[in-house]
């Protein structure tokens, strides 16, 4: 049963084309894992570094501001896709009322 499910998240990811997906608290080692694995795939070398200080401050926008926390550390939601040599940066989580009204106004 437990197979199954994880075969449905497996092809799920497939058909969107995940490059990195990842699920968890986003530590100082975590961020600089993904960025290496990120920096791994990027082929347009023109772009390359614009792409990575994107995703460096998404990533670590989810550390320092998710309302969900694991230690002294953020949860989220990383996400990204390559669609015809494109990428797709992606992040979600948790946020107070607040902050998210903040944001909202903004």
């Amino acid at each position: 049963m437990e197979f199954d499910r994880l075969y449905r998240q497996y092809d799920y990811l497939k058909k969107l084309k995940s490059v990195l997906y990842y699920q968890g608290a986003v530590t100082h080692e975590v961020l600089g894992n993904l960025t290496e694995i990120l920096k791994d795939r990027i082929t347009n070398q023109k772009g390359k570094n614009k792409i990575l200080n994107v995703f460096i401050e998404m990533v670590q926008n989810v550390s320092h501001y998710s309302l969900e926390k694991e230690g002294d550390y953020g949860v989220g939601l990383i996400i990204v896709k390559e669609k015809n040599h494109i990428l797709k940066l992606s992040t979600a989580n948790l946020l107070s009322e607040e902050t998210a009204s903040t944001l909202e106004k903004n």
